[in-house]
C-alpha cells in the first residue's frame, strides 16, 4: 500500500497534532515498511513518520527547538535531583526514562565539567602551605642558618587556586625551608631513625614501649608487599629506594605549585569510581535486598545519580572556594552529603529509616576508605618516579 502524500484525502489514523511535525510531511504508513503508522515512530521498524521535504530553516528551528526540549529536561533532572534526593532515580528504574536525563549521561556530563572547570581555573583538590621562621628570640642570618633555629609549620587548604598559592609563596623564603627540610635528610635516608627499638628507650614507660612496639609491627604488616615499603634501612616505592635530595625537593614543588598531584587525582579519580562502582552496589545490595524495586538494576541506576550528584558538590567547592575559607567550606560539603545519602536512599527503596543511616553510613565508609586508599596508592606511586633512584 502506497503511503499517503500531502494531498491526500485519507483521514490519518494517528494523532499527528500531538508532535511537532508538520502533518504534510507524514504518512499513514511507514515510508520504509508500510506499516501503518500509530504515532511519530513507526512501531514496526523504528523509522520516524516525517520526509524531512520542507525548508531547511524549518529544520534549523526544529533542531533548536529539539535541543532546547533536551536542556529542559536536563534541568528538570537535577532541579529534582537536588531537592527531591532519590526521586529520579526511583522513577527512571520504574520505566519513567523519557521524563529523566539518563544515569550514565548525567554522571558522565557531570564528571567532564568538574575536571574541565578545575583544569580552567587551574585549581587544585588540595595543597599544603609550609612556611618557616626563625624560633622566638632567635636571630637568623641569611649566611649561615642554623636548621635548629628554624621553626616550620604545614598548613591544608581545600580547593586551592594556583594564584592564590603563587600569592602566598610571594614573601616566602625557599631557602630557609631547603635548609629547615635538609635536616631531615637522615631520617629519610635511615628510617631506623624513626622506627625506635622502645626496648633502649629509656624514656619510655612500659605501656608505651609496648604499643611503640606493636605500632612497629602493624607498620611492618601493613606495608609488606605494597607500593610504599617501610624497612629498618630503607624507604622504597615500588622497590626503588627513596632518594631523600629528590624527595625534598618534590616536597617544595609540590607547595609551589601541586599541578602533579593534581593531575594524578584527575586521572585515577574517575577509573577508580568506575572500578569501584559495580563493588559498591554489590555491598549496597547486601543491606538492602528482595522485593521488586530492589534489584542490583535499581542500585545501580541509584549508584549512578549519587556520584554525579557528589560530583556536583564537588564542583560547587571549586567554584565556592575563592569566596568561602577552604576549612569551612570542605565541612558544608561532607554534611550536605551526610544528608543527602539517607534522603536519596529512603525515597528511592523506602525501608526504614534505622536500615536506611546504616546502610548509607555502612557503604559510604566503605567506599571512601578504599577510595582513599586507592588515589593514595595511585598518587604515590606516579610521583614516586621523580623521588626514587
Amino acid at each position: 500500500m502506497e503511503p499517503a502524500d500531502k494531498n491526500s484525502d485519507i483521514e490519518h489514523i494517528a494523532p499527528l497534532e500531538a508532535d511537532n511535525i508538520p502533518n504534510y510531511n507524514q504518512a499513514h504508513y511507514c515510508f520504509s515498511c508500510d506499516e501503518p503508522i500509530l504515532g511519530a515512530f513507526c512501531m514496526a521498524c523504528g523509522q520516524k513518520n516525517d520526509n524531512f521535504r520542507r525548508g531547511i530553516f524549518s529544520l534549523i528551528w526544529e533542531l533548536i527547538s529539539s535541543i532546547t526540549a533536551i536542556e529542559g529536561r536536563i534541568w528538570r533532572t537535577w532541579r529534582s535531583m537536588l531537592f527531591q534526593p532519590g526521586r529520579v532515580a526511583r522513577e527512571y528504574a520504574n520505566g519513567r526514562r523519557i521524563h529523566w536525563s539518563s544515569p550514565i549521561r548525567v554522571y558522565l556530563a557531570m564528571s567532564i565539567l568538574l575536571f574541565a572547570f578545575m583544569g580552567i581555573t587551574k585549581t587544585h583538590l588540595f595543597g599544603i602551605d609550609v612556611n618557616v621562621t626563625p624560633e622566638d628570640g632567635i636571630e637568623v642570618t641569611e649566611t649561615a642558618p642554623n636548621a635548629e633555629d628554624l621553626d616550620i609549620k604545614f598548613s591544608t587548604f581545600w580547593f586551592p587556586r594556583q594564584k592564590d598559592i603563587d600569592a602566598r609563596n610571594a614573601d616566602k623564603n625557599f631557602k630557609l625551608i631547603q635548609i629547615k627540610l635538609n635536616s631531615y635528610k637522615d631520617a629519610l635516608d635511615n628510617p631506623n631513625i624513626l622506627i625506635v627499638n622502645p626496648e633502649d628507650d629509656p624514656v619510655l614507660s612500659p605501656n608505651e614501649q609496648e604499643k611503640v612496639k606493636v605500632a612497629k609491627e602493624e607498620i611492618a604488616d601493613a606495608t609488606e608487599g605494597e607500593s610504599l615499603k617501610i624497612d629498618d634501612f630503607n624507604i622504597e616505592i615500588n622497590n626503588r629506594k627513596v632518594d631523600s635530595t629528590k624527595a625534598i625537593e618534590q616536597f617544595i614543588r609540590f607547595t609551589r605549585n601541586p599541578v602533579e598531584a593534581t593531575n594524578s587525582f584527575n586521572k585515577w579519580l574517575p577509573r577508580l569510581i568506575f572500578i569501584m562502582m559495580p563493588f559498591t552496589v554489590l555491598f549496597s545490595a547486601l543491606f538492602i535486598r528482595g522485593h521488586e524495586n530492589a534489584m542490583l538494576y535499581d542500585h545501580l541506576i541509584h549508584a549512578a545519580y549519587i556520584h554525579a550528584v557528589a560530583f556536583f558538590f564537588l564542583l560547587l567547592g571549586v567554584a565556592l572556594s575563592p569566596v568561602i575559607a577552604s576549612s569551612w567550606l570542605f565541612n558544608i560539603l561532607i554534611i550536605l552529603l551526610l544528608i543527602y545519602l539517607p534522603l536519596s536512599l529512603k525515597r528511592m527503596f523506602n525501608r526504614g529509616w534505622l536500615k536506611t543511616i546504616w546502610t548509607s553510613y555502612g557503604v559510604g565508609l566503605f567506599y571512601l576508605f578504599f577510595l582513599i586508599i586507592g588515589l593514595s596508592i595511585a598518587i604515590i606511586v606516579e610521583l614516586g618516579k621523580t623521588i626514587t633512584v
